[in-house]
């Protein structure tokens, strides 16, 4: 996978995601949130939006890095924080990132479904530990 380093092409990257899962997130959270349990008695803990979580998540598999702690606080927090005017410490990101993990569990397999397939498959040749 090559690596995208320039500031440019990240904001270019970071600006097509944030509104791919946008346009995503307008369906879902409509469909999700009659779902949830106490979803009217929670207050916002996080002041970042779940979309610019999911969009730094999906932007590390893009872009690339040595790993993520250092591409958030190298890449994200250094060059792009008027790309996420509400971004918190890297501490704070892991705390609040979990709430992302159903939307972005959807978002992928959506993404997964409507893209070409193209009938070449990876297969994992790791062997499973028996039991």
């Amino acid at each position: 996978m090559k690596t995208i380093t320039t500031y440019r092409d990240n904001t270019l990257i970071f600006t097509e995601l944030y509104y791919e899962i946008d346009e995503f997130m307008k369906t879902f959270e409509g469909l999700f949130t009659g779902h949830l349990i106490g979803a009217r008695r929670q207050r916002q803990f996080c002041r970042m939006s779940v979309c610019e979580i999911m969009t730094i998540f999906v932007g590390f598999q893009i872009i690339g890095g040595r790993n993520f702690k250092k591409y958030y606080q190298d890449t994200v927090c250094q060059f792009h924080r008027t790309d996420f005017p509400s971004l918190v410490s890297y501490g704070r990101f892991t705390e609040v990132a979990a709430i992302a993990a159903v939307p972005m569990m959807f978002f992928l397999k959506f993404g997964m479904e409507m893209s070409q397939h193209t009938s070449i498959y990876v297969i994992d040749s790791t062997p499973l530990k028996s039991v």
